[in-house]
Protein backbone atom coordinates (compact mmCIF):
# COMPACT_ATOMS: atom_id res chain seq x y z
CA UNK A 1 0.00 0.00 0.00
CA UNK A 2 1.32 3.43 -1.15
CA UNK A 3 0.11 6.62 1.37
CA UNK A 4 0.86 9.79 -0.13
CA UNK A 5 1.81 12.74 2.01
CA UNK A 6 1.20 16.50 1.34
CA UNK A 7 2.60 19.56 2.24
CA UNK A 8 -0.61 22.09 1.54
CA UNK A 9 0.72 25.77 -0.10
CA UNK A 10 -1.42 28.02 -1.89
CA UNK A 11 1.04 27.93 -4.33
CA UNK A 12 2.38 24.70 -4.35
CA UNK A 13 2.18 21.39 -2.68
CA UNK A 14 5.13 19.10 -1.36
CA UNK A 15 4.66 15.66 -1.93
CA UNK A 16 5.95 12.53 -0.50
CA UNK A 17 5.09 8.71 -0.90
CA UNK A 18 5.40 6.04 1.25
CA UNK A 19 5.42 2.33 0.84
CA UNK A 20 3.50 0.86 4.36
CA UNK A 21 5.30 -2.42 4.30
CA UNK A 22 8.67 -1.28 3.86
CA UNK A 23 8.27 2.21 5.14
CA UNK A 24 10.50 3.63 2.82
CA UNK A 25 9.27 7.36 2.26
CA UNK A 26 10.50 9.44 -1.09
CA UNK A 27 10.40 12.68 -2.05
CA UNK A 28 8.28 13.48 -5.23
CA UNK A 29 7.91 16.36 -7.50
CA UNK A 30 6.37 19.49 -6.74
CA UNK A 31 2.88 20.75 -7.89
CA UNK A 32 1.68 23.75 -8.50
CA UNK A 33 -1.42 24.81 -6.83
CA UNK A 34 -2.87 25.71 -10.12
CA UNK A 35 -5.63 25.04 -12.47
CA UNK A 36 -4.16 21.72 -13.39
CA UNK A 37 -3.42 20.99 -9.80
CA UNK A 38 -6.34 18.36 -9.68
CA UNK A 39 -5.02 17.19 -12.77
CA UNK A 40 -1.74 16.04 -11.53
CA UNK A 41 -2.59 14.65 -8.41
CA UNK A 42 -4.97 12.40 -9.82
CA UNK A 43 -2.13 11.22 -11.95
CA UNK A 44 0.35 10.72 -8.74
CA UNK A 45 -2.61 8.69 -7.16
CA UNK A 46 -3.51 6.59 -9.95
CA UNK A 47 0.68 5.74 -11.21
CA UNK A 48 0.84 4.28 -6.93
CA UNK A 49 -2.51 3.11 -6.43
CA UNK A 50 -2.56 5.48 -3.32
CA UNK A 51 -5.37 4.92 -0.61
CA UNK A 52 -4.54 6.92 1.91
CA UNK A 53 -3.17 10.96 2.30
CA UNK A 54 -1.53 12.35 5.31
CA UNK A 55 -2.00 16.33 5.38
CA UNK A 56 0.56 18.59 7.47
CA UNK A 57 -2.00 19.81 9.48
CA UNK A 58 -0.17 23.80 10.92
CA UNK A 59 -1.23 24.97 14.42
CA UNK A 60 -2.66 28.51 13.28
CA UNK A 61 -5.94 28.77 12.37
CA UNK A 62 -5.55 30.29 9.20
CA UNK A 63 -3.70 28.11 7.37
CA UNK A 64 -5.80 25.07 9.03
CA UNK A 65 -8.60 26.05 7.30
CA UNK A 66 -7.39 26.38 4.33
CA UNK A 67 -6.24 22.87 4.76
CA UNK A 68 -9.60 21.79 6.06
CA UNK A 69 -11.31 22.74 2.79
CA UNK A 70 -8.29 20.50 0.96
CA UNK A 71 -9.18 17.30 2.79
CA UNK A 72 -13.43 18.14 1.91
CA UNK A 73 -11.95 18.44 -2.19
CA UNK A 74 -9.45 15.53 -1.88
CA UNK A 75 -12.29 13.27 -0.28
CA UNK A 76 -14.94 14.45 -2.60
CA UNK A 77 -12.38 14.02 -5.67
CA UNK A 78 -11.03 10.79 -4.72
CA UNK A 79 -11.54 7.86 -3.07
CA UNK A 80 -9.01 7.77 -0.38
CA UNK A 81 -8.84 7.69 3.22
CA UNK A 82 -7.37 11.42 4.68
CA UNK A 83 -5.86 12.07 8.21
CA UNK A 84 -3.61 14.53 9.43
CA UNK A 85 -0.62 14.89 10.98
CA UNK A 86 1.40 18.14 12.64
CA UNK A 87 3.43 19.85 10.58
CA UNK A 88 4.28 23.26 12.42
CA UNK A 89 7.96 23.93 11.84
CA UNK A 90 8.91 20.89 9.12
CA UNK A 91 10.11 23.33 6.87
CA UNK A 92 12.56 24.70 8.93
CA UNK A 93 13.69 21.51 10.41
CA UNK A 94 13.84 20.23 6.92
CA UNK A 95 15.47 23.08 5.80
CA UNK A 96 18.73 22.68 8.25
CA UNK A 97 19.42 19.10 7.17
CA UNK A 98 18.74 19.81 3.23
CA UNK A 99 22.70 20.27 1.88
CA UNK A 100 22.39 20.37 -1.86
CA UNK A 101 20.08 23.70 -3.86
CA UNK A 102 18.32 20.55 -5.51
CA UNK A 103 17.24 19.47 -2.09
CA UNK A 104 16.57 23.07 -1.28
CA UNK A 105 14.07 23.73 -4.59
CA UNK A 106 11.79 20.50 -3.45
CA UNK A 107 11.96 21.48 0.53
CA UNK A 108 8.08 20.86 0.43
CA UNK A 109 8.47 17.77 -1.02
CA UNK A 110 11.04 17.22 1.82
CA UNK A 111 8.65 18.51 3.97
CA UNK A 112 5.43 16.31 3.09
CA UNK A 113 8.41 13.31 3.62
CA UNK A 114 9.03 14.95 7.45
CA UNK A 115 5.20 14.93 7.59
CA UNK A 116 4.63 11.05 6.31
CA UNK A 117 7.51 9.88 8.36
CA UNK A 118 6.14 11.49 11.85
CA UNK A 119 2.62 9.70 11.21
CA UNK A 120 3.89 6.80 10.22
CA UNK A 121 6.35 6.61 12.99
CA UNK A 122 3.23 6.23 15.54
CA UNK A 123 0.31 4.81 12.78
CA UNK A 124 2.33 1.70 11.02
CA UNK A 125 3.96 -0.69 13.10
Amino acid sequence: MYILGIDFGTKKLGLAILESTTQICSPLPLLQNDKEMWENLQKVISEYRVTHIILGLPSYEETAKKVERFKQNLLSKFAVNVDYSPEDLTSLTVKKQLTSKKQKQNLDSYSAVAILEQWASSNIN
